[in-house]
This record gives C-alpha cells, structure tokens and sequence, in this order.
C-alpha cells in the first residue's frame, strides 16, 4: 500500500482551483477537505472534489487524515495560519509571497522548525 499525503486547502478562491487540480491528478496526495470563511466558496470546491467542507480552521486542523495544508488566503494572513498550522503538526505550503515582510517570515519559519 501506498503512502498518501492527505491535503486540505485553506482559502478556496481562483487560485486554489489549479492546485486542487494538481492534487487530483498526483499519485501520492489526496484532497481531504476544503476550508474558507466564506461558506459559498469553500462548499463550492468541496462539492467539486467530492470531499468535505468547513468554514472552521480549527476543524480542518484537527483532522488525522490532514497530513499537509496548502494556505491560498490574502497575503496577510499566511503568518498567522502558518503558526497555528504548524502547532497543530502540519506540513505548509503557502502560496507566495510567503510573508508581508520579513519580520513575518521568520516567525513562520521559526514555529515550523519547532
């Protein structure tokens, strides 16, 4: 049996589409749910992709099956998910630009070495 990364998406606009396209096609990721603080569109993916919604972090980030977490929200908030995503045990992917300034980044980069 195969390993599989398990995935959730945190903000599911325009450009969470592509890489929920992406994780479809790869052969060792699945996308586990789908999360955004507006309901439409975090159900709108879910229901794309035939899996789970939610419009709470705390929910998406208490999942066992949820190995990884791809961040696609307004840049400001990537620190702030970063860290609880990181203290929750996740691996991070975030959309770019990492951080609003560098201050920020580090702090991201600090709470995932932890």
């Amino acid at each position: 049996m195969k390993d599989i990364l398990g995935i959730g998406i945190i903000g599911c606009g325009e450009i969470a589409l592509a890489h929920a396209k992406a994780i479809e096609k790869a052969k060792n990721a699945e996308l586990i749910m789908t999360m955004d603080v507006n309901e439409g569109v975090a159900k709108d993916l879910g229901q794309r992709y035939d899996v789970p919604y939610t419009t709470r972090l705390e929910e998406l980030l208490s999942r066992e099956d949820i190995n990884a977490v791809y961040i696609a929200t307004p840049h400001y908030l990537h620190s702030s998910l970063t860290i609880k995503a990181a203290r929750a045990g996740k691996h991070i992917m975030v959309e770019k630009p990492l951080a609003v300034d560098l201050e920020e980044a580090d702090k991201m980069i600090s709470e995932c070495k932890k």
